[in-house]
């Protein structure tokens, strides 16, 4: 007789009952065979091969491959984790999924479904209130957004400043700082209610110039700053201050 994992289990769990008072035990088991021992162990195994699988996919199924985790498997490089620290998803060999106590990362940069990760992230904001961000992990200068507090304040920031160049990109922040002293003629379109606040580092010229609608030129100091908003085409200013 071939015995599998789950017929195993059967039949240690009949034994188990046949030695139970006032059980009857079921056809075929003599009351002389001695009960199973609990719990039943078996091998860690590992995601190519989990201790507990199946016989028409051998390499589906449930493993321990490190202490303190369970694996649920349904190949050997496409399973779920879940550990004292956090749950996982891997796919392809590669993480796509991640979650924590305080964050969950989506997605994965290598591999056949690579894709730029997300990290949602929350943050602790006191009784009634709720605060996180949304952290794009992969782009060249680090986007982060706010999500609401508790007054229902939206805010995004920057991971970097901003070098002042002929053209700038404000990148994903509705504040920016603007290094150096190289003079500004444009800044590249953001779409329709985009608005945002420079801060100046240093001395420059901003121009009243291609898709910047602005009242004069402005001739900026340190700590003064400049808000724009986009129409989809244009920036047009809205406020200045020389501080």
């Amino acid at each position: 007789m071939r015995f599998t994992a789950i017929s195993g289990l059967v039949f240690a769990a009949l034994l188990q009952v046949g030695q139970q008072p006032g059980v009857t035990n079921p056809p075929g088991v003599a009351s002389s065979l001695s009960a199973a021992a609990f719990p039943l162990l078996a091998p860690g195994g590992s995601h190519a091969a989990p201790s507990y699988a199946f016989s028409n996919d051998v390499d589906a199924g449930l493993s321990v491959p490190f202490a303190n985790s369970l694996d649920i498997g349904v190949t050997a490089i496409d399973y779920i984790e879940l550990d004292q620290n956090q749950i996982a998803w891997t796919r392809g060999g590669f993480q796509t999924f991640g979650a924590t106590q305080s964050s969950l990362i989506i997605g994965q940069t290598t591999g056949a479904f690579a894709r730029d990760r997300l990290a949602l992230t929350a943050v602790l904001a006191g009784a009634g209130s709720f605060q996180g961000q949304i952290t794009s992990l992969d782009l060249t200068a680090t986007r982060t957004w706010t999500l609401p507090d508790y007054t229902g304040a939206f805010s995004t920031t920057a991971g970097a400043t901003v070098a002042s160049a002929s053209n700038i990109d404000v990148l994903g922040a509705n504040v920016v700082h603007i290094s150096g002293s190289t003079n500004i003629d444009s800044v590249t379109i953001h779409p329709a209610g985009r608005c945002v606040s420079l801060i100046f580092d240093g001395v420059l010229t901003v121009n009243d110039a291609s898709n910047l609608k602005l009242v004069a030129a402005f001739v900026t100091t340190a700590d003064d700053t400049l808000s724009l908003c986009s129409d989809g085409s244009n920036w047009y200013e809205t406020a200045r201050s020389v501080n």
